[in-house]
């Protein structure tokens, strides 16, 4: 079996945490270790963070601690979570507009959603992107708004699957594991793409509709199927987060912001896959995972947070 890499995960350990408790139970580290039946430099090279405590270990602490009214919290999020995909330097977008056009007239508007959404989850392809249509001899007019978006355009009479597939592999087998490739498309078709590229160490997304079809999300990781409206509702829910800018708020005082926000444009999160029962909820933990935000809980205040931009975004390092 594999050993475990701590440094993949988004939680560690606190281990002053383990001292800061024992302390102020009363307890030495030998009372602690008899308690636990531990041989006492075993609670030393915890409180040290030379190892760990395993779970049964720390349930037992957890355990003892609250019969005091104590409530240690070992565990907290890591100031910063990058994982490879987070830095990757180079994306291609191919858009499939033969499959998934729209009128020329949301052309403009429908991207520059998807732009800042781009921006939101990989920065650091911001100097290296590549952006492809494909498009047919009467959408024209569409085609002339994307070159004024400075895509790539092949408009012809062809079929695109083939020219699409063509193109994608040959870029993306350059530098594979520091690529992201985002299809906006619909069609089935595309599948033993996606699947080829991952298995190189390409970073795939789908950018779809309702319509999508079933093969084609299922080809992604979980959670890189991007609902066609989903960038429009993250956007604007991070601008709400932008104007707060760390004051205190309420997780219901936040939902509410972003709801008017959406309800003018009848943009509804459960519709783009996220949380139906607790919609607003869902999306501020989704920002959190992704490191978009931070979230810091208010002492003495319940559920009520301060947040605020994470690193990635305002630049800061």
């Amino acid at each position: 079996m594999a050993p475990i890499r701590p440094d993949h995960y988004d939680y560690a350990f606190r281990p002053g945490v383990l001292e800061s408790s024992r302390k102020r139970l009363g307890l030495t580290q030998a009372k602690l270790a008899e308690l636990l039946d531990v041989p006492v430099n075993t609670v030393s090279r915890w409180e040290t963070g030379a190892t760990t405590p395993d779970a049964n270990a720390l349930a037992a602490i957890y355990s003892i601690a609250k019969q005091q009214d104590v409530t240690p919290q070992f565990f907290q999020r890591r100031a910063t979570v990058q994982t490879a995909e987070r830095q990757r330097t180079k994306l291609i977008l191919a858009w499939d507009y033969q499959n998934r056009g729209l009128d020329a007239s949301e052309v403009a508007s429908e991207w520059s959603y998807m732009w800042k959404y781009i921006d939101l989850l990989h920065p650091g392809t911001k100097a290296s992107r590549q952006l492809w249509a494909y498009t047919s001899p009467y959408q024209w007019n569409a085609a002339d708004e994307l070159k004024k978006l400075r895509f790539q355009v092949y408009d012809g009479a062809f079929d695109a699957d083939s020219q699409l597939v063509q193109d994608v592999r040959a870029e993306c087998q350059k530098k594979p594991n520091k690529t992201v490739f985002v299809l906006a498309a619909d069609d089935g078709n595309y599948v033993e793409l996606l699947r080829g590229l991952k298995e190189i160490g390409v970073d795939v997304y789908v950018w779809g509709t309702d319509q999508c079809n079933e093969r084609l999300v299922k080809a992604v990781d979980p959670g890189h199927f991007i609902h066609w409206d989903g960038p429009f509702v993250v956007t604007e829910c991070v601008d709400v987060v932008r104007g707060l800018n760390g004051r205190q708020i309420t997780r219901a005082e936040f939902g509410s912001l972003c709801k008017s926000r959406l309800d003018e444009e009848g943009a509804y999160p459960y519709e783009v896959g996220f949380s139906a029962k607790n919609p607003y909820s869902s999306v501020l933990r989704w920002l959190d995972r992704q490191g978009i935000v931070e979230i810091t809980e208010v002492t003495g205040k319940s559920d009520t947070v301060s947040i605020r931009l994470g690193k990635t975004v305002t630049g800061r390092r």
